[in-house]
């Protein structure tokens, strides 16, 4: 997926590491009036793309921002962010209250 311009964007960090880079986005959506964000993770090689999108990561734009950032500091991989997820990776961020 190839993003050159979107207002949904709200935060977004591109790395490029010996044979690849990594453009880690994080993009504000409505549901139903209120904000949900979600996150999409691309490595790029010289011969593949691979993209994985995660929908609704939070509501909470704070939660949501420490989890991109977790994700982007750490050069989490496509391949690698679901098992963050199911394992409880993020289970300290997701304790935040929201309000």
């Amino acid at each position: 997926m190839n993003y050159f311009y979107n207002d949904a964007i709200i935060e977004k960090k591109m790395l490029s590491l010996e044979n690849m880079t990594l453009t880690y986005r994080l993009f504000e959506n409505s549901s139903g009036g209120y904000p949900v964000y979600s996150l999409l993770i691309t490595m790029s090689e010289k011969s593949a793309e691979t993209d994985l999108y995660i929908p609704d990561i939070s509501i909470s734009k704070d939660t949501a921002l420490r989890i991109f950032r977790t994700v982007s500091e750490k050069l989490v991989l496509p391949s690698e962010t679901p098992y963050l997820f199911s394992d409880g990776a993020f289970d300290e961020i997701f304790s935040d209250n929201i309000s």
